[in-house]
């Protein structure tokens, strides 16, 4: 059995979290978010999907096959990350050394802080709180570019260490 169908190539942002973030009377703030994240790393999510043609379904019917998730690659840990502001971030998805994608930010929904207060609080209200050691990824800033096996990605944003994968 094949790894992925598709591959599909996306330069991504994950936050690792340092402290759980429970349900509690007040929300989470970005504050709070950002004392709980122990580090942020480049990643390379693999889209894939069960279909033959990706986006040839309703977006729920998508959201059910994993969102399209394949697998997520991530790098090296930068600990040290508060001063890392992705929507300023150079971005460079490279494809068997050749740059295909050399841009800042990228993200189309902003800052990805938004998005992790959202979950947080989002996540805490229905019995689902992020945890201690929680991985999350916040979104391609790069779009998806298909590739085929053998493909040597590498993903480099800000002051992040890179990551590469070579594709089976």
């Amino acid at each position: 059995m094949d790894f992925c169908r598709l591959y599909g190539v996306e330069a991504e942002i994950v936050y690792v979290f340092g402290s759980s973030l429970p349900m509690r009377s007040k929300p989470w703030t970005e504050e709070d978010i950002r004392k709980s994240i122990v580090s942020v790393h480049a990643a390379i999510e693999i889209f894939d999907t069960r279909f033959c043609t990706p986006g040839s379904q309703s977006s729920l019917v998508h959201l059910a096959d994993q969102g399209n998730h394949g697998a997520l690659i991530y790098g090296a840990p930068l600990n040290d990350w508060q001063r890392l502001a992705p929507v300023d971030e150079r971005v460079r998805l490279t494809l068997n050394g050749k740059t295909l994608i050399d841009h800042t930010g990228g993200n189309s929904a902003g800052d990805p802080m938004r998005l992790l207060v959202w979950l947080a609080n989002h996540a805490a209200k229905r019995g689902f709180p992020i945890q201690t050691g929680t991985i999350v990824t916040t979104g391609s800033m790069t779009g998806t570019e298909f590739v085929s096996a053998g493909t040597i990605a590498e993903v480099q944003i800000g002051p992040l260490a890179p990551v590469t994968v070579t594709l089976p």
